[in-house]
Formats: structure tokens, sequence, C-alpha cells
């Protein structure tokens, strides 16, 4: 073969190389997924329903891609809104020259359908009560709306959530809510619950790991029904009106790590805990069951 010859075959296999290594390149590059528009569509709408003294979202404004808007996370493969999280006091990125939002809640929330994590608390919602379409957001795993000024009683319809396992409602409540049985970590503390705990000992969540009921105002004895608890780790219900007897169901809470008793109107004796699997932390007025300063925080 010339060289003549030569030189134009490889100029024609460089020209075949060529776009075969372009396109290599543009599918090798990496992708940038953007939010949807009907979903952007529906952030602003929620945004329109809030009141930002602080200009808080400011970058709702500035950036047309939604999921780099602040307190939004979007799924980087599909650009699916996934969790709103507008939490005033741990939000790092808010500074004491801010005020907590407030204003209502847009049903446009119901647009974002793939929405697993929703995070309100230490806002101001001016003593609404809690809209009933949260519980048609049927994807959310999470969900904190502690302190964020709502009132009155919680909507049943939170009990639809069957994916949820976070739920957050501390302070301003008046009634316990409905859950579902997947729950893992219940927070109500600071509330005004008043009725007797054996109606939340007959719920049937057994995967429950955090109950968390102080600070209200329950009062009565103790439910003997703590046995369907199994996967319970801590136990809180310290500054309530609780009286009477302990339950032996308690000490067979294998898993059971924190029990917190405080500032309540308990009498006789704590039940064994000998049962138990882990280190179990007793906080426990030393008055109410005739403990020694030693035996108070003792382990089994």
């Amino acid at each position: 073969m010339s060289g003549r010859s030569m030189h134009s075959v490889l100029v024609g296999l460089v020209c075949l190389a060529l776009p075969l290594l372009f396109l290599v390149q543009v599918l090798e590059a990496p992708t940038t997924i953007m939010c949807l528009e009907s979903e952007r569509q529906a952030l602003l709408q929620f945004k329109q329903g809030l009141v930002d003294e602080s200009n808080a979202l400011a970058s709702w404004k500035s950036k047309k891609d939604c999921c780099k808007w602040r307190g939004i996370a979007c799924n980087n493969q599909t650009g699916h809104v996934t969790g709103l999280n507008f939490s005033f006091s741990y939000d790092s990125y808010f500074n004491y020259s801010e005020v907590p939002l407030r204003g209502a809640m847009s049903p446009s929330l119901l647009e974002l359908p793939f929405v697993n994590y929703l995070d309100l608390s230490y806002n101001d919602f001016e003593g609404i009560v809690i809209p009933k379409l949260i519980g048609s957001l049927s994807q959310l795993k999470e969900l904190k709306l502690a302190h964020a000024n709502f009132s009155g009683l919680v909507p049943p319809q939170l009990g639809n959530l069957s994916n949820l396992h976070t739920l957050d409602l501390s302070g301003n409540y008046d009634a316990m809510p409905s859950f579902s049985p997947e729950l893992r970590k219940l927070y109500l503390s600071n509330n005004k619950f008043s009725e007797p705990l054996s109606c939340f000992c007959a719920t049937q969540a057994p995967y429950l790991g955090l109950i968390d009921i102080s600070e209200n105002q329950l009062s009565g004895e103790l439910p003997d029904y703590w046995k369907q608890f199994q996967g319970l780790e801590a136990l809180k219900l310290e500054k309530n009106k609780l009286s009477g007897k302990i339950p032996s169901s308690l000490g067979n809470l294998k898993r059971l790590t924190l029990l917190s008793l405080n500032a309540n109107n308990f009498s006789g004796e704590l039940p064994s805990l000998e049962n138990c699997t882990n280190t179990t932390s007793i906080m426990a007025s030393d008055d109410s069951f005739g403990l020694s300063s030693d035996e108070v925080g003792r382990c089994c």
C-alpha cells in the first residue's frame, strides 16, 4: 500500500472515531436533573400562602431550578420534590435577624406527590387547625409540626399515612392523634392531652421505639398494656398527673434503655426490669417510690 493510500485510510479512521468519541463523552457527562415545572409552580403557590417577613425564601425568586431552593430536597434522578424543611429553630441557614414564617398552608402541597419529608416546626400558623390535606401526602415518612402554633384537634386523616415512621406533634394540641401502625418515633410532649392512657395503649403500633408524652395533663393509672410494645427503647412520661402503681408489663420490655417517670404521683415500687437486655436509665422521683438516691437512675 502506498504512502498516499495509507494516509487516506488513517484520515478515514480518524473521521469515524471522532463522532464516536464525542458520543461517549456526551453519554458519560453528568446529567443535571432539574425540578419539574408543575412541582415548581406548586411550590410557588405554597409560598404565596406564607408571610415571609425576613425574606428567608429569597432563593425561590432568584433560582429557576426549585431543587436548589432553600428548604427543598429533590430526587437527583427524577427531579421530583421529596422533602420540604422549613423548620425555623433547627435550620442552619436561619440567623438571628430572621423570624418564623407565618400564614396558611396551600392545597398546592397535594401537587407534590413524592414528598416524604415535611418539617414546619417552630413557625407560626396563627392557631389554625392542622390541614386535613396532609393526610393525603401518602409518601410521607417523617412529619414534624412541633411548636408551629397549630391548635385544636389533630385531624384523624394523619392515621392514613401508612408509610409514616416519625411523627412530631409536640406543643399546642388538644387530643392524641391517630397514627399509622408502622410508626417508629412519636413525639407528643408539651401538649394538653388529658384522656386516659388506656386509649393510647390500645393502639396497635408494634414497631414504636420511642414514645414521648411528657409535659401533658395525663392523669389516672398506667394501663398494663405495655407488653405489646416490644420494640420500645425509650418511654418518657414525666411531668404529668399520673398516679397509682407502675404496671409489671413495663418490666418485660427487653429493649428499653430509657424510662422517665419524674414529676408524677406514682406510688408503690418500681417493677423489676431484670428481663431487659439493654442498660436501662430510670428517671423517677425518689419520693414517689421510696427509692434511695443511688437507686434513682439505676441500670439493669
